[in-house]
């Protein structure tokens, strides 16, 4: 049977850019996936994440995409890209994607967005 990492990775083959190995190192693109997908890649990637204990260093603009994938997240400004926060999770090594609906997902993402909002209106206004 097929897994959905098996798919994401056939159909990267077929769309240069999706999918990097680079010098021992993985790059992963999920915005052109939609939602669901992407939760569910999050899981494939917590999997590979827990059997290789590896360290990943993940860049996204998605607050639930670093808020599920993250055990720690780096919170830059807007222009010039400054860390103005570090937000541990607390999330459970063990977890998966069904971890957005505790409401402490909703209390991390609401914090991320409290410290991003004024920064993305900075930026839009060309400040």
């Amino acid at each position: 049977m097929e897994t959905i990492l098996d798919a994401f990775l056939r159909n990267a083959a077929a769309a240069p850019g999706r999918l990097a190995f680079v010098h021992g190192e993985t790059q992963i693109t999920f915005g052109a996936l939609d939602q669901q997908t992407r939760l569910l890649m999050g899981d494939e990637l917590l999997d590979l994440w827990r059997l290789t204990d590896a360290t990943v260093f993940l860049i996204t603009h998605s607050l639930d995409e670093a808020a599920l994938l993250s055990d720690r997240i780096g919170v830059m400004s807007a222009r010039p890209g400054v860390f103005i926060d570090l937000v541990d999770t607390a999330w459970p090594r063990e977890r998966d994607s069904r971890i957005v609906s505790d409401p402490a997902f909703g209390r991390v993402t609401g914090r991320l967005w409290e410290m991003l909002r004024g920064q993305s209106l900075k930026a839009l206004a060309g400040g």
